[in-house]
């Protein structure tokens, strides 16, 4: 489980290691528990909201309020019946499977409730377990488990949330003095736990796409999907981990050569053994240059081949070696010392030759069942293996000979840890805050401005998104991108498209952003007049969530960013 740590909550804080319990207060249980209370008192706010509406005879609010809340849960409905991965993994008949999808669409607040529950039991039970025991680590994999009722939180967030943040705030800005303060207050919480909300999901999938790239599933993925995506992410990080032990061990070879010792050694153990053959060869050698200068030496050399063809035996006999001594005939005589010279040159051949065999021998490894089979072949019909398994049961001699693979590097970020994501969910609760009191705002003065700009935002947004996937060349994320361009009018997600120039997009983004409710803000505060206090308030609150805004950016992206992260893959040619 170690692979992907880089996709898993953190085992520090600001560079601290904490212990296993802290991490499962902080990534597991907190989150779980805020997950359940906001949800809890958002739908019954939201139901209370709507109630007071129709109690008020306002029934326009009280049906578009109404009609907010069944958004979600009727359109995760719709996704999951069309689905047929999901039927498949169900092994249920199309009818029973749409009868059981229909009674959680009709009690939808039960089953998430229960959802979220199941989870909260297990990170509770992981606390009961010792530490680094496999009990505590099958607790924290079943509260990672996947599950629908996570696309139906992401759907809530922008299908709800958002849309009831202005819708509320808009019939709060309207009413007179005389208005109903029960209303009011029911109105007040639900602002605050779907502000709440909203930064919560998109604190979690503000840069999905970077974290998906590098081994992070779809939360609400099937379970076959997603053991294949970790399968995948295994199968590529030992294709890392291979080739940069391959690496450094080149490395150190480079600077040490291989095995001198036992070289030099049978060196000279044939060196002498041979030496008085030496000697006779020799004087034969002598006497032919001193017979005929022109005539050819002939010499005993190794047979080549057998490096090429075997590469396992060192040769057994050297060829004629340098005598030990030199008389001062020798040196007299032209002809020896050129022999001798030509002895030792030969013998210099020799030891070259013999060190490139052992080298051979004790460093090139001979593969010859990679070479082949491939590993990522099934044999019959079978399940495929574990790439994993596989490659750890193989010989030594055959791991040890690592065959070139086509590789591709994709460029990810780390799960973030406690501090990035507390700093992270602070500055998208003030930003969300100066965005829906600028539109709101707005919206009350100007209300045909206000879907004029609204529009425009749209459309230039979702031009620079459909630039940003041209390369791409799918549909369903063209398609996509027509959804995301509506959830960016709230707040920017890196999410299904991964951006090529992030720095660009946030940059940017943030800069039309603010400047949009700077500008609208302006617009209403100079030319309407107005009575009330709150006016003065609302314009003071934007200006500071703004300045809270870029500050916990500077933070986030300064000091607490999760670190980059680069996986080598096997590109099989559909990367």
């Amino acid at each position: 489980m170690e692979v992907d740590n880089h996709i898993k909550p953190p085992h520090k804080i600001l560079g601290y290691t904490i212990r296993s319990r802290t991490r499962i207060y902080v990534s597991f249980i907190i989150p779980r528990v805020l997950e359940l209370l906001t949800f809890i008192v958002e739908i019954v706010a939201d139901t209370a909201v709507s109630y007071q509406h129709f109690k008020a005879r306002q029934l326009a609010f009280a049906w578009s309020t109404l009609i907010l809340i069944w958004i979600p849960p009727l359109v995760t409905f719709m996704i999951i019946t069309c689905s047929e991965s999901y039927r498949k993994e169900s092994q249920q008949s199309f009818w029973k499977f749409s009868s059981l999808q229909l009674l959680k669409l009709l009690m939808f607040p039960v089953f998430m409730v229960y959802n979220i529950c199941v989870k909260l039991f297990w990170s509770v039970e992981a606390l009961f377990q010792n530490d680094n025991d496999e009990e505590r680590m099958l607790c924290l994999r079943k509260t990672e488990a996947t599950c629908i009722s996570e696309l139906y939180h992401l759907i809530q967030a922008y299908g709800q949330s958002a849309p009831q943040i202005i819708l509320q705030l808009y019939h709060l800005l309207t009413q007179d003095m005389f208005r109903n303060y029960e209303t009011t207050s029911v109105q007040a919480i639900s602002l605050t736990f779907s502000s709440l909300n909203l930064a919560a999901i998109t604190t979690t999938y503000q840069r999905f796409a970077s974290q998906k790239q590098v081994g992070r599933h779809y939360p609400w993925a099937t379970k076959a999907s997603a053991e294949k995506n970790q399968r995948t992410l295994r199968k590529n990080q030992y294709l890392k981990q291979e080739l940069l032990r391959k690496k450094r061990h080149s490395e150190r070879t480079i600077h040490t050569f291989p095995e001198s010792e036992r070289i030099l050694e049978n060196f000279n153990r044939n060196r002498e053994e041979n030496l008085e053959g030496h000697n006779a060869q020799d004087d034969v050698v002598d006497n032919r240059m001193q017979s005929s200068p022109n005539t050819p030496i002939v010499k005993a050399t190794f047979n080549f081949e057998n490096i090429v063809e075997d590469g396992e035996h060192a040769p057994e006999e050297l060829a004629p070696s340098v005598p030990s001594k030199t008389t001062a005939h020798d040196m007299t005589d032209p002809s020896k010392l050129f022999s001798r010279s030509l002895s030792q040159m030969e013998t210099y051949k020799n030891m070259l030759i013999l060190n490139a065999q052992l080298y051979i021998q004790g460093t090139i490894p001979r593969p010859p069942k990679l070479l082949t089979k491939d590993l990522n072949e099934s044999q019959d019909d079978k399940e495929p293996p574990n790439p994993v398994n596989e490659l750890t049961l193989i010989s030594r001699d055959e791991v040890d000979f690592f065959l070139p693979h086509p590789t591709l590097l994709l460029n990810g970020v780390e799960h973030e840890d406690f501090a990035a994501k507390t700093i992270a969910f602070f500055g998208w609760i003030a930003f969300i805050i100066m965005r829906m009191l600028a539109l709101s705002t707005f919206c009350v003065f100007y209300p045909k401005d206000f879907f004029i700009i609204i529009f425009v935002h749209y459309l230039v947004i979702l031009i620079a998104l459909l630039l940003e996937a041209r390369g791409k060349k799918k549909m369903n994320l063209i398609l996509f991108c027509f959804l995301l361009a509506y959830i960016y009018i709230y707040v920017i997600v890196e999410i299904r498209l991964k951006f090529k120039y992030l720095r660009f997009w946030l940059i940017g983004y943030c800069i039309y952003t603010v400047t949009e409710n700077v500008v609208m803000t302006i617009v209403w505060y100079h030319s309407e007049e107005f009575e009330s206090w709150w006016f003065y308030f609302i314009c003071e609150t934007i200006i500071y969530s703004g300045i809270l805004f870029i500050a916990s950016v500077l933070i986030y992206y300064c000091i607490l960013k999760p670190k980059d992260v680069v996986v080598l893959i096997e590109d099989n040619g559909n990367s």
